[in-house]
């Protein structure tokens, strides 16, 4: 007798391909797995979404707003769908582009400035389905903690943490009164997310450091003794969001 997959693992294999394809920006896929899932569960609200969103990023604006309504029919308070139902009837949608060709309006705002702009990669990053939500050039804010810098939405969804080096830096820097601007810069293959931060604004204490010196790690470190950046040794077991978060 031939071996079958039992259907929960076919379902479970179809999740994963699914959120893999939306974080690699290939949305037709996306669609024929979140479809194939809620064939079989009509009810699964996280495929629903998935599916909607899909549907927004091929330009399906009346597929994603039926299927956003259908997930509301279900849960008439969930978040992910109120949210970007708004969007679409406001217009405020912003096409999401692909991390190797973004447009000349996103690409704007990846203008680098030394001293004043660093890009890096997150970590501690939130869960897949959360990351399939993110787009190249969506604005992020960065929240200053007592041992990190997290990354979150502007609904304070969690989406990652800075590296440790530089959430030692910029917490110092951020809790002092410099302000910042950060951008969805690329979403990696590997479920990863890179970000650009842009200095905004340099507070008195501080006009004369640059947010990210281009130093050796010795003299980086020299850097921040002279600008009296202390802090404790940070905490750097990556088991998720920070414990105070």
């Amino acid at each position: 007798m031939p071996n079958v997959l039992p259907i929960t693992n076919l379902q479970s294999n179809a999740t994963e391909k699914a959120i893999r394809a939306a974080l690699e920006g290939k949305w037709e896929e996306a669609i024929e797995f979140n479809l194939y899932l809620i064939k079989d569960e009509p009810g699964d609200i996280t495929a629903l979404n998935r599916l909607a969103k899909a549907y927004t990023e091929i330009g399906d604006i009346e597929k994603a707003n039926n299927t956003y309504k259908k997930v509301l029919s279900l849960d008439k308070y969930n978040p992910i769908a109120t949210k970007n139902l708004i969007r679409l009837k406001t217009k405020e949608k912003v096409k999401i582009q692909s991390s190797i060709n973004p447009s000349p309006a996103i690409q704007a705002n990846f203008l680098e400035e030394p001293g004043k702009t660093k890009s890096t990669q997150l970590v501690r990053l939130t869960d897949a389905d959360n990351l399939a939500n993110l787009h190249i050039g969506q604005s992020v804010m960065l929240e200053a903690k007592k041992r990190s810098v997290s990354v979150l939405l502007s609904d304070g969804t969690y989406i990652g943490t800075l590296p440790d080096d530089l959430s030692f830096r910029l917490g110092r820097l951020i809790r002092g009164g410099n302000k910042y601007e950060t951008f969805v810069k690329g979403l990696p293959a590997n479920h990863g997310v890179l970000i650009f931060i842009r200095e905004t604004e340099r507070s008195r204490r501080y006009k004369n450091t640059p947010s990210f010196p281009m130093t050796t790690h010795a003299t980086y470190q020299a850097d921040l003794r002279h600008t009296e950046l202390r802090e404790e040794p940070l905490d750097t077991r990556e088991t998720g969001e920070d414990e105070d978060a």
